[in-house]
């Protein structure tokens, strides 16, 4: 009889330990970690025509990263501003997950509380590319991009990786 109990004592200490490391682990994970990147001389364009100008594009936000149990799968949330030519928008973007390389997908809204987005924004190549389109109008910006081939580079090589 007091061995039973013994060994129950040892596995039940053996699951507090488990479950005390999965929770410690999971805070420091799923911590937000400041998040700023700017894109010096993306290229703006209307008609994918002709270059409309070079606005000047700043992210800051946080990323909060957790972990789904349901596809196994870590998740990536962006949360904060952006910044376009001295404008600022609010940002949430999500991860697309592994079928899209991680393709970072998410809405630019003037406001938090508006019901549509002014841009749809993509990020891609950890964060090194973006690209940006119009919710409601034809207005595409994209970075690194120096002519209107580059933006349809851009546009080719999300296509490829949803």
């Amino acid at each position: 009889m007091k061995i039973i109990k013994t060994n129950t004592t040892k596995f039940l200490y053996v699951i507090a330990i488990i479950f005390i490391v999965i929770t410690i682990a999971g805070a420091f994970y799923t911590r937000p970690t400041k998040f700023h990147k700017t894109f010096n001389n993306p290229i703006s364009t209307t008609d994918l025509i002709s270059v409309s100008s070079s606005p000047t594009i700043e992210i800051d936000g946080f990323i909060t990263k957790r972990l789904s149990i349901k596809d196994f799968n870590k998740q990536i949330i962006l949360n904060g501003k952006i910044k376009i030519d001295n404008k600022t928008y609010d940002l949430f973007a999500y991860n697309l997950g592994k079928a899209t390389n991680y393709v970072v997908f998410g809405e630019v809204k003037e406001n938090s509380n508006d019901m549509y987005p002014k841009y749809m924004l993509f990020l891609f190549d950890d964060y090194n590319s973006i690209y940006l389109t119009g919710f409601d109008s034809k207005h595409y910006i994209a970075s690194p991009a120096k002519t209107i081939d580059d933006i349809k580079n851009l546009q080719t090589k999300l296509q490829r990786k949803n």
